[in-house]
């Protein structure tokens, strides 16, 4: 037994990144791409139907908002990269799975967007609030930070790791900015 959990420990600290620094950014640029299209396109289909109205509590207007992700994913890349590949891996490698997952989440909300639109398959109306959305975003970050860790107890990598570390702290941050709308 301790022979296993010494292997699986030196496995997933020596975990590295199988990317270059730059191909990482580029693959960062390109899930950052996606995201924020798919993003776009669920806003505009909820918008578009009458079944579900929700204020959208996420300040995500203009570009304000979009150079400071890339600031942030800059500060992520660069700092990590410099001090080394353990880091870069959880750091940089986990900002790629925490990317990758929210693609995942941004396809589901497109998806169920459109299919509110689809006449027959919703009756009613439903108004969330802003708070209601916060949390449903922070539950499924939560939800997506627990399976990213439960993968890296079958994968030892540091990526999966940084990933659940990432998609835990958005997940705290919506909690927090539901609490606010809720108090308001």
């Amino acid at each position: 037994m301790t022979f296993f959990l010494d292997a699986y420990v030196d496995s997933f600290f020596a975990s590295e990144l199988a990317l270059p620094p730059w191909a990482v950014v580029g693959v960062w640029a390109v899930l950052f791409s996606i995201n924020h299209a798919l993003f776009r396109r669920s806003q505009a289909l909820v918008r578009a139907q009458s079944i579900l109205a929700a204020a959208d509590p996420v300040a995500t207007k203009g570009a304000a908002h979009v150079a400071l992700q890339v600031a942030f994913a800059v500060i992520v890349l660069v700092t990590s990269c410099v001090l080394g590949p353990g880091y870069f891996a959880f750091f940089g490698g986990g900002l790629i799975v925490a990317m990758a997952v929210t693609v995942g989440l941004n396809i589901h909300s497109v998806a169920f967007s459109r299919a509110l639109g689809i006449p027959g398959n919703a009756e009613g109306s439903l108004k969330l609030s802003p708070a209601f959305v916060l949390r449903t975003k922070s539950g499924q970050l939560a939800g997506a930070g627990v399976a990213c860790l439960g993968i890296a107890a079958l994968v030892p990598h540091l990526a999966l790791a940084g990933g659940s570390f990432f998609l835990w702290a958005s997940a705290y941050g919506f909690h927090r900015r539901a609490n606010k709308a809720a108090a308001r």
